[in-house]
């Protein structure tokens, strides 16, 4: 009897353009899908750079387990699918992810959900803003959470990506040298003790023995 799989896989679907996120180390590898689908034909020999659209899918079951995918790349405008496997069963995360300003925050999704081929959520478009996590909640305590983080990559002679660029860091500051820490001050010392003025003694009625006087 064979044993249910708890194998998590992600594919782009074939019939869209998905970009795949193979390079990046937090993905999950996919032998056979290409790398990127832009056309060579489509992008100047000028252009090696351009900024893309990383997408982390997360699917919560109504258990509370959590299935997801940590990056795959999308274009502006591009639309496809994610199909992520667990326990014998497909969850199917239907995308489109646009960006009505160049260089905005705001981001549009179009977002539609299938488990084994069934139909859970009509596509459905949903605004966001990059890098924020947006949840879209099932009835029966399921729900999808997606998060867009735009990101630019380099591309090779024929238009596919071939890294990341990192993000631009201000060198790092000198550290200043410790001055030297002065020693604690003590506090000042009293001021001596001034002696007490001794009074000499008298002798009759005006000593300083009272009973001197009654001898």
């Amino acid at each position: 009897m064979s044993q249910p799989s708890n194998k998590i896989a992600a594919m782009p679907s074939s019939v869209h353009r998905l970009l795949s996120a193979a390079f990046l180390a937090a993905a999950v590898a996919m032998p056979g899908v290409p790398a990127t689908a832009v056309a060579a034909d489509e992008i100047p020999a000028s252009v090696a750079v351009v900024e893309v659209a990383i997408v982390k899918v997360e699917v919560k079951l109504e258990s509370g387990k959590v299935i997801k995918h940590d990056g795959v790349l999308f274009e502006w405008g591009d639309e496809g699918n994610v199909v992520l496997k667990y326990d014998d069963h497909t969850h199917d995360v239907a995308l489109k992810v646009d960006r009505p300003d160049e260089n905005g925050k705001k981001i549009d999704l179009t977002v539609g959900y299938s488990r084994d081929g069934t139909l859970i959520i009509t596509p459905q478009q949903v605004s966001t803003e990059a890098k924020k996590r947006e949840v879209i909640r099932i009835e029966g305590g399921a729900a999808i959470a997606l998060t867009v983080t735009p990101k630019k990559v380099k591309l090779d002679e024929n238009g596919n990506p071939v890294e990341p660029i990192p993000p631009d860091e201000p060198p790092p500051k000198p550290k200043e040298k410790e001055k030297p820490k002065a020693p604690p001050q003590q506090p000042p010392a009293p001021p001596p003790e001034q002696p007490k003025e001794k009074r000499p003694k008298l002798k009759g009625p005006d000593s300083n023995d009272p009973l001197e006087g009654l001898k």
